[in-house]
């Protein structure tokens, strides 16, 4: 695997736990709200957002921030 791969590349995370799902407008696209949090006490919480295409089913990474 590459440096990217391992480090930079936020489509290999999972979300856990949702916080809330939010339609586009016309409905074809999904944005599902995670907040990960592993119960650790060394690391602190992050937000991902992953949106989902409804036509296609393919969805994607698109926000990942950590606290």
């Amino acid at each position: 695997m590459t440096v990217y791969n391992l480090f930079y590349n936020t489509q290999r995370i999972k979300g856990e736990e949702v916080i809330g799902t939010y339609p586009s407008p016309g409905g074809t696209y999904i944005l599902t709200a995670y907040l990960n949090n592993r119960n650790s006490l060394t690391v602190d919480f992050a937000i991902l957002g992953r949106v989902k295409n409804t036509r296609t089913h393919l969805s994607r990474n698109v926000y990942w921030q950590y606290h």
